[in-house]
């Protein structure tokens, strides 16, 4: 059995290139003339952090649905041969980059990361090594804030994906087991739990847990998981899709229009659940509408292909972004829009070029097997 949805790869690039826009050097400055381009990329700096909210929902999704399928089809789910294809995908390159970061380039002198018999190398081994080593790298950046060494600074979101993925097989094939009727009521309440403790955290200033902490950010998957329950593969019409996205799209928006997100305020109790909710329609859209523009769109080889990179991209996309910093010192000039343009366009080449590398070259090797512990089949490699 065979399940692929090409244009969720390609939201997936998108929601890759939110996060990028987001670590790159502010554009201020550089669009007075077009207004804009100003407030789009502005927005795009300050808030593209939302990427990763994008893709909690697709995980969500994508993982239930085949969850679901596997077990309508086997009467049951495999657990031990999931875990060895979550390992197969995550782990050679996630522990990749991080020997790069801990070893290889401290022992370099790289600047981008202390020297190994720095006091900040030992700063950053100390808080930072161990909770990475076992996907705890959110709750250190929770407890001690974010790392100073930016190439390592995004890696504690591959840490709420690894703990969704170890408890949610458990209590899905539970629920299923014992074909309880409460499914909904439990996620509800799951919705619940991560509201009050986003609101527990606000009262007591705790920040940036709130940020970080998975319990907080359990909406986005939440609603992929409804949205895997509920959908079953019955189409609306490609102006309902265009309609769901618009929607979803003024959602998004919507955590503009209070406190800023970034202000950890009591907004954050209904700003998370409302960016969820709105890429939840976004991806409901592009799941139930196969040959709207938009799905035709996002399922354009070009975007599926980099889709399939997605992984790369994003572990790499901060060192991609150092790399190009080194590049642009070789350019007098710095306060034009073709400079910025410049960054841009060297920042993401060189992150895809090492993306590329990455699959082909080293990943692909152990996604070879994953085909050995596949019931349903979704992406080929």
């Amino acid at each position: 059995m065979k399940f692929y949805i090409p244009q969720l790869d390609g939201l997936r690039f998108f929601a890759f290139l939110l996060v990028f826009f987001h670590h790159l050097r502010p554009a201020d400055g550089y669009f007075e003339n077009i207004p804009v381009l100003a407030e789009m990329f502005s927005f795009l700096h300050d808030f593209g952090w939302i990427g990763v909210d994008l893709f909690l929902v697709l995980s969500a999704f994508l993982i239930t649905k085949l969850l679901l399928l596997e077990y309508a089809t086997e009467k049951h789910i495999s657990l031990p041969k999931f875990y060895i294809r979550r390992i197969l995908r995550i782990w050679p390159l996630y522990f990749f980059m991080l020997l790069l970061i801990f070893i290889v380039l401290p022992s370099m002198g790289e600047y981008y990361v202390p020297g190994i018999h720095s006091i900040e190398y030992q700063n950053l081994t100390n808080k930072y090594l161990f909770p990475h080593l076992f996907f705890l790298g959110n709750f250190s950046a929770g407890y001690y804030g974010m790392p100073n060494v930016s190439i390592i600074a995004h890696l504690w979101t591959v840490g709420i994906e690894e703990q969704f993925y170890i408890f949610w097989p458990f209590l899905l094939l539970f629920l299923l087991k014992n074909k309880t009727r409460y499914t909904y009521f439990m996620l509800f309440l799951l919705l619940l739990l991560s509201m009050y403790m986003r609101y527990y955290f606000v009262s007591n200033s705790v920040h940036p847990m709130i940020w970080t902490n998975t319990v907080t950010r359990l909406d986005p998957l939440i609603l992929g998981i409804f949205l895997a329950f509920s959908r079953d593969n019955d189409c609306i019409s490609s102006r309902g899709s265009v309609v769901k996205v618009l929607f979803g799209l003024v959602c998004v928006a919507g955590i503009t229009l209070s406190s800023s997100i970034h202000n950890q305020s009591i907004h954050v109790v209904w700003q998370y659940f409302i960016l969820a909710l709105g890429f939840y329609l976004i991806v409901d859209a592009c799941v139930s509408d196969n040959e709207g523009v938009i799905n035709t769109f996002l399922s354009n080889k070009i975007f599926v292909w980099l889709g399939k990179l997605t992984y790369g991209l994003y572990v790499y996309h901060l060192l991609g972004i150092k790399c190009a910093d080194r590049v642009m010192t070789l350019f007098e000039f710095y306060d034009t829009f073709n400079v910025w343009l410049l960054h841009f366009s060297i920042s993401l080449m060189i992150t895809i070029i090492m993306a590329i590398f990455s699959y082909y070259f080293f990943e692909r090797f152990f996604l070879k097997f994953k085909g050995n512990f596949t019931s349903v089949a979704s992406r080929p490699v």
